[in-house]
């Protein structure tokens, strides 16, 4: 896990996100900002943002790895309680408490509303 506790960082994340929806998720790009702010204004400050780490692996020579890039997997705490942002069935990007299996409290895609985005993370 790789803590998000600069600017830098979160620019990073946020980019690679905005990428991979705009390749993959295409149904999630207009609403990637609003829940980005949300993550960053709602998470409890002391405990920050955390993203999962991939590290690519090289076939070629199983004993050497690659580079680590960052994850689509966030994770933050509200009040306390740990939440997890993760994609859905790769059309929605889901809202779900504990981790990334865990029980769905929100989800997201383009015709969600910057007030159903908020609310969503006003009520955790």
């Amino acid at each position: 896990m790789l803590e998000l506790k600069d600017s830098k960082l979160i620019r990073e994340f946020a980019r690679r996100l905005a990428a991979k929806s705009k390749h993959h998720m295409q149904t999630v790009c207009d609403v990637l900002p609003q829940i980005l702010w949300q993550t960053i204004v709602r998470c409890d400050p002391d405990r920050g943002i955390s993203v999962r780490q991939h590290t690519e692996m090289r076939w070629k020579d199983a004993n050497k790895r690659g580079k680590t890039t960052l994850g689509n997997i966030a994770f933050f705490f509200v009040h306390g309680a740990r939440y997890a942002l993760c994609p859905l069935e790769h059309k929605k990007i889901a809202l779900r408490l504990g981790n990334s299996r865990g029980k769905l409290v929100a989800s997201f895609d383009n015709s969600s509303t910057p007030q159903e985005v908020e609310r969503a993370f006003r009520n955790l």
